[in-house]
């Protein structure tokens, strides 16, 4: 098989999977068919924030630290999330 053959081949399969990622985005969206919300922390996270916002480190520090959005961590410092990690 020639190297033209081939990457002709090979373009044809990635527009064919290209077609049908757009079509099951479609289809999620249109069924409201949603991700599940996973738990980014655990309770031993959660206490480590605790702590090193307690020595000074900022929220905003802490979010970029961990790759989650600030408020977590708000929610996390005012013991909304999280309430039994000490």
């Amino acid at each position: 098989m020639s190297a033209n053959a081939l990457i002709y081949q090979l373009s044809n399969y990635i527009s064919g999977l290209e077609s049908e990622v757009a079509d099951l985005r479609d289809k999620a969206n249109t069924t409201g068919i949603k991700r599940a919300n996973r738990k980014k922390l655990d309770r031993f996270a959660a206490s480590d924030i605790r702590q090193m916002h307690r020595t000074g480190v900022s929220q905003r520090a802490l979010a970029d630290i961990y790759d989650v959005n600030p408020a977590t961590i708000s929610r996390i410092v005012r013991g909304i999330y999280h309430k039994n990690a000490v």
